[in-house]
């Protein structure tokens, strides 16, 4: 690797041997193998999707329903972050879980050329996951009583829709950051 002196600039008389940047073709194949291992393989796309939806829809979840359940006071965001450390992984287990139903839901109840299937998705993605991010966030925000049904059931009704439409918002910023962190093929590292 070549190195270049800025003691002209730094510290006169004194050279600070620095790596200049060279060109990835310049570079031993050690180097070039490191370079190029900056997406993950393939295989685990559906991982990393899940993964980013979770992130995303887990925090507007908590967003929502921590201000429905407890208000919005001086401690919503220590509240909000609080559930949030449990309702990511949560999130992510059911989106990892959840996908596969997902397609399978979409696949028999939308029509093979009916062409975008995308909203069929949101709609079965965020039904199962705003009851289950409902139940959750319920239990953790206000605990489980007589009146926890009843409490999950009024907030799934607003939250719902605001889950909906978050999949719908977020479901072309997740792919985006999908193709941009995993290799779309065998070849492309």
């Amino acid at each position: 690797m070549k190195y270049t002196s800025v003691s002209k600039y730094f510290f006169k008389g004194y050279p600070l041997p620095l790596p200049l940047p060279v060109s990835l073709s310049q570079q031993p194949p050690r180097a070039k193998a490191l370079y190029s291992m900056r997406k993950l393989p393939y295989k685990f796309s559906s991982l990393a999707f899940a993964f980013y939806m979770a992130t995303i829809i887990a925090f507007m979840m908590c967003l929502l329903l921590t201000a429905i359940n407890t208000g919005v006071d001086t401690q919503f965001i220590q509240r909000v972050l609080s559930t949030y450390v449990i309702a990511m992984p949560v999130a992510f287990a059911c989106v990892v879980l959840v996908r596969p139903l997902v397609l399978y839901l979409v696949s028999k109840t939308v029509a093979t050329n009916a062409g975008d299937t995308s909203l069929a998705f949101a709609f079965y993605m965020a039904t199962i996951i705003a009851f289950m991010m409902c139940l959750l966030l319920t239990a953790i925000n206000t605990g489980v009583d007589t009146q926890f049904i009843q409490r999950v059931l009024s907030t799934y009704v607003i939250a719902m829709p605001v889950a909906f439409a978050c999949v719908v918002l977020v479901r072309p910023l997740v792919l985006y950051l999908v193709s941009k962190t995993v290799a779309t093929n065998a070849g492309d590292t």
